[in-house]
């Protein structure tokens, strides 16, 4: 409850009025694209106009390059600067989200 108020007149029964927040605990458990699965070490879900996820995760030399090369395979078949990823966001909703 985030707030809660109430009045009162005389013969009248009392009106209350709550605000009521819900709180949700999340999990990450991993990122997979193109064939590439990261762990996450830390993580923020954003909210408010588009949801922003933002990650830290380590990767050998090897997932590195294989990274680099899943980005420049979509910037080229996009056509774009900015390479956008369909996300499925499991257990928050079902259509699946575009991210960057």
């Amino acid at each position: 409850m985030t707030s809660r108020s109430y009045s009162y007149r005389d013969g009248m029964p009392a009106a209350h009025e709550m605000e009521l927040t819900g709180c949700q605990g999340l999990t990450f458990d991993r990122m997979e694209f193109g064939g590439l699965v990261l762990t996450p070490e830390r993580w923020s879900l954003g909210s408010g106009g588009d949801p922003v996820l933002t990650f830290l995760a380590s990767m050998s030399a090897e997932q590195h390059q294989q990274f680099e090369q899943v980005l420049e395979q979509r910037r080229v078949a996009e056509g774009l600067t900015d390479v956008y990823f369909p996300v499925s966001m499991i257990g928050i909703t079902d259509k699946p989200i575009r991210v960057r």
